[in-house]
């Protein structure tokens, strides 16, 4: 891993892993199906830099973890804005779908995307719903609906991926890499950090969801708005003076209203 000083980037090298550019390429062809996956992939990352949580080293969730959570929140809500490429397949007389061997795995997934429409039609019609909107719906998914202890995210199908089939028994959340099927994404995070990644969820839905009371907002005030709302004292509870200050008129009746219930003692250490 090393950084480019003249452009600040991160940059993650992998030598003779070409399992690694399949899945390279499997989330690059997600990302020209629909700008939206791209927005909403930098607010994700955006997020978890902000709040020490992006690092699979570190006994938190890789970059690669959170894409893949993205993924499959925009494969499973109704209209989906995304589809399942590893189960889309043109050749009609294949039932038994496609195969392209790569180190063991099965890297095979539907990348004709000028043709995509013919093979995945959207009976709910196309997904509206502004990038902003998919954000919120993003943290409510995985704060509310997703079901953590019986599911694993997956990308590779629509269909719920249990918990036994996998064997993955682990408290926390279960991420299955899409072409190395033994692979936990999410094998390395600590229980301690995965109660810290729900927490830093929950407030970012609270903070987006809430209406600034500081000051009235400007086309030109960007810089700001983006300080506000990833303020790390608020997401991760860092200062309860200022979130007071921020929250005070909204907090209890926002809770309310979006379900939110916040329990100080699954936030201990």
């Amino acid at each position: 891993r090393c950084i480019d000083n003249q452009f600040n980037i991160e940059v993650d090298l992998s030598v003779n892993n070409a399992l690694a550019v399949e899945n390279t390429r499997l989330l690059k062809t997600y990302t020209e199906i629909d700008f939206r996956v791209s927005q909403l992939g930098y607010m994700l990352k955006h997020l978890v830099k902000i709040c020490d949580i992006g690092d699979a080293s570190k006994g938190t969730l890789s970059s690669y973890a959170y894409i893949n959570m993205v993924i499959h929140f925009l494969q499973q809500i109704q209209p989906p804005v995304l589809p399942i490429l590893q189960q889309l397949n043109d050749d009609l007389s294949n039932k038994n779908g496609m195969i392209r061997q790569c180190m063991e795995s099965n890297v095979y997934f539907y990348d004709n995307l000028p043709k995509l429409g013919e093979v995945w039609v959207n009976k709910n019609g196309p997904s509206t719903l502004t990038a902003g909107e998919l954000w919120i719906e993003f943290l409510r998914y995985y704060t509310e609906h997703f079901d953590y202890e019986k599911n694993v995210v997956t990308i590779r199908q629509f269909e719920p991926l249990e918990r036994y089939k996998k064997g993955w028994f682990n408290k926390t959340i279960a991420i299955e890499d899409p072409f190395n099927l033994t692979h936990n994404l999410a094998d390395k995070l600590s229980q301690k950090n995965w109660t810290l990644i729900r927490l830093v969820f929950i407030q970012a839905r609270q903070q987006f969801g809430t209406e600034c009371k500081e000051r009235v907002i400007q086309d030109s005030d960007v810089d700001w708005i983006q300080d506000y709302l990833f303020d790390r004292n608020v997401l991760l509870l860092e200062n309860p003076t200022k979130l007071d200050k921020t929250n005070k008129q909204t907090a209890e009746p926002l809770q309310s209203l979006m379900g939110i219930r916040i329990d100080p003692k699954y936030y201990q250490s």
